[in-house]
């Protein structure tokens, strides 16, 4: 049961805003294609990933629990693979 009287003081529910206002300060960014916008967590990052994902309107690709390696990026292609994604 939600106590509704820790609504407003719920750690969480800060920590759930920080992301979608980190979201839409990406969106204001110039040079952010707009329509390539992903993220990715893993540990407690999965469940932000997740809701972020479902909270933020502009996400196209969500990748909860995939941590990206940036050694094995390099070694499949360099930057070059992540611009193709």
């Amino acid at each position: 049961m939600v106590n509704r009287q820790r609504a407003n003081t719920y750690y969480y529910r800060y920590v759930y805003m920080d992301r979608i206002r980190a979201l839409n300060a990406l969106m204001e960014i110039g040079d952010v294609d707009k329509n390539r916008i992903s993220i990715t967590g893993s540990s407690q990052g999965d469940g932000l990933t997740l809701v972020t994902t479902a909270l933020g309107k502009d996400v196209a690709l969500s990748l909860p629990g995939c941590t990206l390696n940036i050694k094995t990026v390099f070694l499949l292609g360099g930057m070059n693979l992540l611009r193709a994604a």
